[in-house]
């Protein structure tokens, strides 16, 4: 139990115990939220298509750096590797000095933003419709739109 965290578990799904407790949570589950590097929840025996089959009432969100498939599914993400791919690096700072690091960590926030209103509308959309979706955002795929006002500038 981590301190300061009503109801918060730590699971080692390496282990038989830690995946045997994350089943039995995914049973009365609405919603699954994992960034793990591609590919790592199968690996695990975990994968969105095992854990929707126990429970088809599961939405199984997914976030990673670049997304779970395309040229970049392998490489190792965290907000400034986002920032300097994407170009963020570029428009933050001053045109005299290096690329800079944008203060916060947006990517991350865009990311888990993009993702938020995606479980949001699934949930709903099961409401409606009874169906569960499987939902991905990259953080790469989320920073782009808001760089959209900063490309016709020069």
């Amino acid at each position: 139990m981590l301190s300061g965290c009503k109801g918060c578990v730590t699971l080692d799904l390496k282990s038989p115990e830690g995946k045997a407790a994350l089943l039995a949570m995914i049973d009365h589950a609405d919603v699954l939220v994992e960034n793990y590097a591609p590919g790592t929840m199968a690996r695990l025996g975990l994968a969105a298509d095992t854990l929707q089959a126990r429970n088809p009432r599961l939405i199984y969100a997914a976030s990673s750096g670049f997304g779970s498939d395309g040229p970049y599914k392998s490489y190792p993400a965290m907000d400034l590797t986002v920032q300097v791919m994407m170009g963020v690096t570029h428009t933050t700072g001053f045109a005299d000095r290096p690329p800079a690091k944008a203060g916060p960590a947006l990517c991350d926030f865009f990311a888990g933003g993009h993702l938020y209103g995606a479980i949001m509308t699934a949930l709903h959309k099961r409401a409606t419709t009874g169906i569960a979706r499987r939902l991905e955002v990259a953080m790469q795929d989320a920073v782009y739109p808001s760089l959209s006002w900063s490309r016709g500038m020069a």
